[in-house]
C-alpha cells in the first residue's frame, strides 16, 4: 500500500471529471514527463493537453503531476501492480483499472529510470585508520604535523563493497566530526524522518 501525500491524493480525484480515453492519455503524459524530467517541456505538454480538452491548465497539470508522483513512488517500492494502492482514493473503478494497466505496461522502464536518477545509497561496514606524522623538514626542525589516513569500507544497495580513502589533518578531522554530529542531530528531526519514509 502506497502512502501518497494529501495534495497528490486530492489532485488524483480531479481525474473523475475526465473520461476513460482522457485518463489513458494522462497516464501516457505522466510517463513521458517522468522519463523526460524537463519541467519546461512538461509545462508545454500540459498546456497542449488542457487546450485540446478545453480544460483548466492547472487541473491538468496537477492531475498529471499526481500520476507522476504515484508512478514514481510505486517504482521506488518495486510494485508491479497498483490496484491495491488506489483502493483508498475516490477514483472510480474504471479509472483505477486504466491507471493500474498503464503502470503495468511500463513499470520496468520507470523502475530502471528511478534507480538511475536516485543516488545510490551506501551503508557503512568498517573503518581502518593510520596515523603518520612529519617530525622535521630541511627548513623546519622540531615540526610535528600529524596526518590521519582513513579507509572506509562501504556497501552499495546491490551488496557490492566500495572503499573510500580519506587523508586529513587533525583540524580537518575535528571539522569532520562536527559535521557528522550535526548530520546525526538533523537525522533525528521530524522533517527528515518524514522525507526518509517517503523515499523508502
Amino acid at each position: 500500500m502506497l502512502s501518497l501525500d494529501r495534495a497528490h491524493k486530492y489532485h488524483l480525484e480531479h481525474l473523475n471529471q475526465f473520461n476513460a480515453e482522457v485518463i489513458a492519455e494522462f497516464c501516457k503524459l505522466a510517463v513521458q514527463s517522468l522519463l523526460a524530467g524537463d519541467l519546461s517541456q512538461n509545462e508545454k505538454l500540459y498546456a497542449k493537453a488542457a487546450s485540446r480538452l478545453q480544460s483548466d491548465t492547472e487541473i491538468v497539470n496537477q492531475s498529471i503531476e499526481a500520476l507522476v508522483a504515484l508512478f514514481k513512488l510505486a517504482a521506488r517500492r518495486n510494485l508491479s501492480k497498483l490496484q491495491d494502492s488506489l483502493v483508498l482514493t475516490q477514483l472510480s473503478q474504471t479509472h483505477v483499472d486504466i491507471i493500474a494497466e498503464s503502470y503495468v505496461e511500463v513499470h520496468h522502464v520507470i523502475e530502471r529510470h528511478v534507480k538511475e536518477i536516485l543516488p545510490t545509497p551506501l551503508s557503512y561496514r568498517s573503518l581502518e585508520w593510520r596515523l603518520a606524522a612529519v617530525i622535521a623538514t630541511r627548513s623546519l626542525r622540531g615540526l610535528m604535523d600529524p596526518v590521519l589516513t582513513l579507509q572506509f569500507q562501504l556497501i552499495d544497495c546491490n551488496g557490492y563493497p566500495r572503499k573510500v580513502m580519506l587523508e586529513c589533518s587533525i583540524d580537518n578531522l575535528r571539522k569532520l566530526r562536527d559535521v557528522v554530529e550535526e548530520a546525526l542531530l538533523m537525522a533525528k528531526s521530524r522533517r527528515v524522518r518524514k522525507v526518509t519514509r517517503m523515499l523508502t
